[in-house]
């Protein structure tokens, strides 16, 4: 999903190392397109980020409740964008949050998963619009489930069900730092990504000075460099908008 010319590292599938997740869906630079159908800086205009949040309605019906959607700008939220979206009182924004870690000693990832989507299914028959998978409470001994393939699990369930215009999932994952890792969760239907851990890291190097620069400018500073990578790795899969895709 990402072309690098300069990436000598084998395949994360031939390596005999360890690897995380993302990389196993990482293409090398013979295996994209070198014709891309979109120019992502000369069309960048009619590209697009913005994600909806909000239960999607039949647009042959017009009804108030189809204004009751949010907005936003990138799919890889802020630390405020993600406060204000788990905290709606709304019923049209109601959220949970649930954690997709697992203890390997007890339970494996695939029974892991599979309760958790019992137990997502059970939160959206309630009203849950916006589901919140979380590592952040992670400890020794215990993993962190596979975002992606969390994501992927319950928007399949919801689709059997008929519920996948009423939820959506927001990933907070400490896992997620570099823009295949967000490409990689995008293309699992993820509508956002909060990566608290990039932010915090982010946070430690302003204070131990190793970055000389502001909090703010420095959060969106990797945020536009983030959006940009996104914009080139949609401009060779020839999707021009995110929304779509999902």
């Amino acid at each position: 999903m990402e072309q690098n010319v300069c990436r000598l590292t084998p395949c994360a599938l031939l390596s005999i190392q360890s690897w995380i997740i993302y990389d196993y869906f990482r293409q090398r630079c013979a295996q994209v397109v070198t014709n891309p159908p979109i120019d992502s800086l000369r069309e960048v205009h009619v590209m697009s980020l913005i994600t909806y949040v909000g239960r999607e309605m039949n647009i042959f019906c017009e009804v108030e409740i189809q204004a009751s959607r949010l907005a936003i700008k990138s799919p890889r939220v802020l630390c405020t964008e993600f406060t204000h979206l788990t905290l709606q009182e709304s019923d049209h924004y109601r959220s949970n949050k649930l954690e997709i870690i697992f203890d390997a000693a007890k339970v494996s990832l695939h029974n892991t998963i599979l309760n958790l989507c019992i137990q997502v299914e059970e939160m959206v028959y309630q009203g849950t619009v916006i589901l919140v998978l979380s590592d952040r409470t992670i400890a020794p001994g215990w993993y962190p489930g596979a975002s992606h393939d969390g994501s992927r699990r319950y928007l399949y369930s919801f689709s059997r069900k008929n519920l996948r215009c009423d939820a959506y999932v927001i990933i907070e994952t400490a896992s997620a730092r570099y823009p295949y890792h967000f490409s990689v969760l995008l293309g699992f239907s993820t509508t956002a990504i909060y990566p608290f851990l990039a932010y915090e890291s982010l946070a430690s190097m302003v204070d131990n000075k190793i970055i000389y620069n502001y909090y703010r400018t420095v959060i969106l500073n990797f945020r536009h460099g983030i959006n940009n990578k996104l914009y080139k790795i949609m401009s060779k899969m020839g999707i021009v908008t995110v929304s779509s895709y999902q």
